[in-house]
């Protein structure tokens, strides 16, 4: 956890400068045989911790529903280290058969950065959320509206990958990393967005990981 932030030097190798920005994520999980939901921030030492930004999410559709959701566990420290904060964002469309629009509920809160925790380092629980290995767990309350999920998980395959090309981190054009966890996942059981239900039966769905010392400018979601 961020508290436990000291023992970091015992789970992860001590590494400085450009040599810590450019070791891969696959490189790195590959090497210390690491869960996948273990924090590359933690993995830092103390002095190299900021900036900083690290992001686990979820992606899932339900077909022939007109439903999908996007669920990120969110890290951000900034370059002077002032602003330390840990966050749950939900997404969720809707597109129904009676209306043309899609309809989409976008929220996030933030939390100071020592409700975030990664122990054991299969689980990342920021505030009441949890994302662990086959299950995910939390809420996002905002000025009277919300989202609530209870979910869990299967993969149907194994398949992971590198998002980016290990030449361009190579040669420092590119310093996060980003990586596919799992490509295809199976979710069930129910989400509750403004007190409406929703069940969610064999939905497919995907697990991703960005790390890094810059924020992504934008994102793009397409099925």
């Amino acid at each position: 956890s961020a508290k436990g932030e000291s023992d970091a030097s015992r789970r992860f190798p001590k590494l400085k400068g450009d040599k810590a920005i450019q070791f891969s994520y696959a490189q790195f999980y590959k090497q210390m045989e690491m869960h996948p939901n273990s924090s590359a921030w933690l993995e830092r030492a103390p002095s190299q911790r900021q900036p900083f930004h690290e992001v686990w999410f979820l992606k899932l559709t339900q077909p022939g529903e007109g439903r999908s959701l996007w669920l990120r566990f969110t890290l951000f420290v900034s370059g002077n280290g002032f602003r330390r904060i840990a966050e749950c964002w939900a997404i969720a469309s809707q597109r129904r058969p009676d209306k043309p629009d899609v309809t989409t509920l976008a929220m996030k809160q933030a939390y100071d950065i020592q409700l975030f925790s990664n122990e054991p380092e299969s689980e990342i629980k920021v505030a009441e959320c949890t994302l662990n290995d086959t299950s995910t767990q939390g809420s996002v309350v905002s000025k009277g509206r919300s989202i609530r999920w209870d979910l869990k998980f299967e993969k149907r395959s194994p398949v992971s990958f590198d998002l980016i090309p290990s030449l361009l981190r190579t040669v420092g054009i590119v310093r996060n990393s980003a990586q596919i966890v799992a490509s295809d996942l199976l979710f069930t059981v129910t989400t509750v967005i403004n007190g409406e239900a929703a069940r969610w039966n064999k939905a497919p769905g995907m697990q991703g990981h960005l790390s890094g010392t810059k924020q992504g400018h934008s994102w793009v979601w397409g099925h």
